[in-house]
């Protein structure tokens, strides 16, 4: 694990990056100056599914002066580690794990580029996987991520670093509660080892 820039990475060695970049509060341009609420236990669903099937990863280890997700490039060091990450280690899929807002009124958000048939085809068999054991009869959307200037990471490895990538939202009672948090991380691992 190194540690650094108010970040963490995590080693691995399978092909597969898992990002958790809003574990804490986080801060968005505007001229509000206000500060995006955090999404605890997103950072503990990242480390125990690397643990679980020894992917890479990289979490936020407290309150960010820039948003990971959200600012460009060239201001976000988050970023930019991302695409070390993976083209250093050749990684095949990304997975940016968030906290769904309290908000929705379903359990899991799976984002992806629309125009990216692989994060499409990835997005919809994931839903599919999820949906068993403890987490069977969930509500799960598959939505399409916003496009624009802005891209988020899920957004910005599809399109700028062409790899299937997924932004993948959580709802807080689940994050919350010691056995759906565990059936998540089950079900996700075990959809990941078969990639």
């Amino acid at each position: 694990m190194k540690r650094n820039k108010g970040y963490e990475i995590v080693k691995g060695t399978a092909p597969i990056l898992l990002s958790a970049p809003h574990v804490y509060e986080h801060k968005r341009p505007s001229l509000s100056g206000k500060y995006k609420q955090g999404e605890p236990w997103t950072d503990y669903i990242v480390k125990n599914t690397c643990a679980q099937i020894g992917a890479f990863g990289i979490l936020s280890l407290g309150e960010l002066e820039f948003d990971p997700s959200y600012h460009e490039l060239k201001r976000n060091k988050y970023k930019r580690d991302v695409k070390k990450i993976i083209e250093k280690h050749k990684i095949k899929y990304m997975f940016d794990i968030h906290g769904l807002s309290d908000a929705h009124s379903y359990d899991f958000g799976i984002y992806f580029l629309k125009r990216f048939p692989k994060s499409r085809d990835l997005a919809y068999s994931l839903a599919e996987a999820l949906n068993k054991e403890s987490l069977r009869d969930c509500l799960i959307q598959v939505l399409h991520l916003p496009e624009g200037k802005q891209k988020t990471l899920a957004g910005f490895v599809t399109e700028d670093l062409r790899r299937p990538s997924l932004q993948i939202e959580i709802s807080r009672y689940i994050r919350e509660d010691d056995k759906l948090r565990e059936g998540f991380i089950k079900n996700f691992s075990d959809f990941l080892i078969r990639l």
